[in-house]
């Protein structure tokens, strides 16, 4: 799993929200047995919001490993 922050992937860059790319990331993965990595892109209506699904991802990364 890898996370990107701001707006990088062809769908924001399809649809781009300048505004909120302080608070739009996307989260990239590989399912085993898979060829293609999965994107889910996501942007936040605050910073409350964004540091919230950060830390939530990030520590259910962790203890997916």
């Amino acid at each position: 799993m890898n996370i990107t922050y701001g707006q990088q992937t062809e769908n924001f860059m399809a649809y781009p929200l300048p505004s909120l790319n302080h608070l739009s990331f996307s989260v990239h993965v590989k399912p085993s047995g898979k060829k293609e990595v999965l994107t889910f892109d996501m942007t936040a209506k605050d910073e409350y919001e964004f540091d919230l699904w950060i830390t939530g991802i990030k520590a259910l990364n962790y203890h997916w490993r």
